[in-house]
């Protein structure tokens, strides 16, 4: 006679397990709730850095040309940007900063003020999450409140 222990876990082993999963499963799931605050948040910071390099190449193709008083600069890619003379600061217009972005596909443009033109995130952002610029000083300020 051949007798063959018969092996497994218990009920009370399983049910452990799960328990501890669940505790396990809750104090991860906080740390993980909060990455589209942050991912908006790279957004934002993300534009505000690509509108502060236009304004920067700008104005360095702007002092290259040599002229103090032009209202105008071509970029190497053929964008002609209006630019406020003596400056070279990209105007807050779709012709000015918008032009010397270049690819606005993720963001939505508002030139209504010139002096605080907005650049909205298409996913996510907010009248208290996007970028500022100012067309007349060249200032990127991200709005970050509501990220």
């Amino acid at each position: 006679m051949n007798l063959h222990k018969q092996q497994g876990f218990t009920l009370i082993e399983l049910v452990m397990v799960i328990v501890i999963l669940g505790i396990l499963a809750a104090t991860a799931l906080p740390k993980f709730a909060n990455l589209g605050g942050q991912a908006r948040l790279a957004a934002v910071n993300g534009i505000a850095g690509g509108i502060s390099s236009a304004v920067a190449i700008t104005k360095a193709a702007y002092l290259a040309n040599g002229s103090t008083t032009a209202v105008s600069v071509t970029l190497s890619g053929g964008s002609i940007v209006t630019v406020a003379a003596g400056t070279g600061i990209p105007e807050g217009s779709a012709v000015g900063i918008g032009r010397a972005m270049d690819n606005l596909n993720a963001v939505t443009p508002d030139y209504t003020t010139a002096t605080a033109v907005t650049f909205t995130p298409v996913n996510g952002g907010s009248a208290t999450c996007r970028v500022e610029y100012n067309g007349t000083t060249g200032v990127v300020t991200p709005v970050i409140g509501g990220c």
